[in-house]
């Protein structure tokens, strides 16, 4: 990734577990991770300014919506 996770923790509050995650997907996709800023931190940061649970199974569902606009 070109940024470091603490910029990445200072904009949308994301941890390093659930970047770890966004990390291997684009990975394992081939996938240009630049565009996870919008496609995945952005709904990321808003399901939790909104007061919704970020567990691991609402990160994969936001992964997977992600995925699903490519």
């Amino acid at each position: 990734m070109p940024r470091g996770l603490d910029g990445y923790f200072i904009k949308y509050g994301i941890t390093q577990s659930d970047l770890q995650i966004i990390e291997s997907t684009c990975n394992v996709n081939e996938i240009v991770p630049e565009w996870m800023e919008e496609e995945i931190l952005v709904p990321y940061q808003a399901r939790k300014n909104e007061g919704k649970t970020i567990d691991a199974n609402a990160t994969y569902r936001i992964i997977r919506d992600a995925l699903n606009k490519l």
